[in-house]
């Protein structure tokens, strides 16, 4: 078989071959992440997408100065894959800190091993209720993570029934057990559609009837766009309960919820910057 820096040559002097190197190729772009950093089977399928425009242009200003059309392609991969895992850690840490930021001064709270002079220098301020309010949509917003004892003791501290506490807890769950189902679903749609692909790639290299290549070429990029659109499915499913299902369950506006949040993670910016100090 010839070598894809052939292939691109024959390519741009005959323009014939351009999709087969797009399946080869293609095959390069979805196992580098391998080859340099351990990713999940989404973040791969990303990452692939992520380039897949890129191919074009690669093929179409190749020019051949003695280095391979391979050499270019890992190249260029190498440096869009530093690009893709640095965007990626960036969004995963935004997310996190956005998340997190608040919860960590509340477990310090509900930390039986602190002092009460401890737990009193974290100047949470639970004496309103407003403060009460927006530190409970924080509590419910990382439920799955907080142990039954935890939550009794942010009912000692907040006033909350402990008893309504454990069952938003558990109404919560319920509402994460069935997005985890859909997590499945969507995530098994998803390999489902890129073998298909593959499968079909390998059909239509193997084709030379312009009219069967022609078919192969449409049910494949169907299948791109089905995988595009279930890979962006996928990371709209949140792994927390949202801030709409918080509202339903207390029966308050969404924007109530939104506003609570953002006040309560406001103030412990400002703590946490006054303690820096």
């Amino acid at each position: 078989m010839e070598s894809i820096t052939e292939a691109v040559l024959k390519y741009q002097e005959t323009g014939e071959g351009y999709r087969s190197i797009v399946e080869r190729v293609s095959i390069i772009i979805y196992n580098y992440p391998d080859r340099v950093n351990s990713l999940t089977e989404e973040d791969k399928c990303d990452f692939f997408l992520s380039f897949y425009s890129r191919i074009k242009g690669l093929i179409s200003n190749f020019s051949y100065r003695g280095s391979a059309f391979e050499a270019l392609l890992i190249q260029t991969l190498k440096w869009h894959s530093l690009s893709y895992i640095s965007k990626l850690k960036k969004e995963k840490q935004l997310m996190a800190f956005e998340i997190r930021e608040g919860e960590l001064l509340i477990r310090d709270s509900l930390d039986e091993s602190r002092s009460d002079e401890e737990i009193h220098s974290l100047e949470i301020d639970l004496k309103s209720q407003a403060s009460k309010k927006r530190l409970l949509y924080l509590v419910l917003m990382d439920t799955p993570n907080l142990s039954d004892r935890e939550l009794e003791k942010f009912s000692q501290m907040s006033g909350y029934d402990c008893d309504w506490l454990l069952d938003l807890k558990d109404r919560i769950n319920g509402f994460l057990h069935g997005k985890s189902g859909r997590l499945t679903d969507l995530r098994e749609k998803r390999n489902n559609y890129f073998s298909r692909i593959q499968y079909y790639q390998t059909l239509l290299y193997d084709e030379l009837i312009p009219h069967k290549r022609s078919l192969l070429e449409e049910k494949i990029s169907r299948l791109q766009k089905r995988l595009e659109d279930t890979r962006r499915e996928i990371s709209r499913v949140p792994a927390r309960p949202t801030h709409g299902e918080i509202a339903q369950l207390l029966g308050v506006p969404k924007g109530t919820v939104d506003s609570g949040l953002h006040y309560f993670r406001k103030m412990v910016r400002e703590i946490a910057a006054e303690n820096r100090l």
